[in-house]
This record gives structure tokens, sequence and C-alpha cells, in this order.
């Protein structure tokens, strides 16, 4: 708790006697934990005409951004006109992960995914976690 110097000052005045008072510095006072920085990862891509694009994205980039950032296609033809625009409603951004790169599936994907392979992921709702290999639209192909 942050309070004034003339809050302390009148606090310290209405305390009862006697009075204890502790000083602490601001080195010895736990500090909250600072968020990780974004660190910079490899995303290798392969598409379903053979050809392996690779760029790099930042840690907690939506998967989905960073491949449409990047030129990467990740829709069908029918979902380049019939995709939620990543609110993961439509499942047209399937890609299929094949390390850790992008964490577990959520709970979400779990259950909209259920008839889906363990290692497909919706591209909107992955978040990048570390260096991922995938391959897009897994649905295409044989």
């Amino acid at each position: 708790m942050e309070a004034s110097f003339d809050d302390v000052l009148d606090s310290i005045a209405e305390a009862s006697s006697p009075l204890s008072l502790k000083c602490l510095r601001v080195e010895d006072i736990e500090q909250p934990e600072q968020p990780k920085a974004a660190e910079t990862v490899t995303v290798s891509v392969l598409t379903p005409e053979g050809e392996t694009v690779e760029f790099e994205a930042k840690t907690g980039d939506v998967l989905r951004e960073a491949l449409l950032e990047n030129d990467v296609d990740v829709y069908d033809w029918y979902g380049k006109g019939m995709n939620c625009g990543g609110a993961g409603s439509c499942l047209t951004c399937l890609v299929q992960v094949d390390n850790d790169g992008c964490g577990e599936r959520t709970d979400y994907e779990n259950k909209r995914l259920k008839n889906k392979p363990d290692n497909w992921r919706l591209a909107c709702q992955s978040t990048i976690e570390g260096p991922t290999t995938l391959k897009t639209k897994p649905q295409t192909r044989k």
C-alpha cells in the first residue's frame, strides 16, 4: 500500500504512544515479479504444396496473427471467405503443430477439436511459447 508523505505523518500523529517505526530500504521490500520479456523464436511452416517457410516471431504472439503477418496462407478456399477473424468459432485456421512450441491445447480447443488428432490446433487460439514447427491446412492433406 502506498501512502503520501502527509498521510504517513497524520497516521503517526494519531497513533497512540509508545510508537514503533520500522524503516526499510527499497531493495528490502519484495517487488512483484516482472513479466517475462518476450523472446524471438523461429517458426517453421510446411505448406501443403511442400514449401518450407521460416520466420521469426515473439513468444506470446497469437499464432494466427504471426502466420498472416508473414504471408503464410492459413486458410483453404472455404476458410478464405468464411473465417471468423480469429474468434475460434469457424475452425478454418487448423494447423498441425509438430512440437510443443505452442504449449498444450486450451479447454476450448479440446472441446471443439475432440474428434481431431491431438496435435491439431486452432491457430487463432494458440500462443507461441517457443520455437515452433507446424503444417498448415492439415485437413486438406492426404
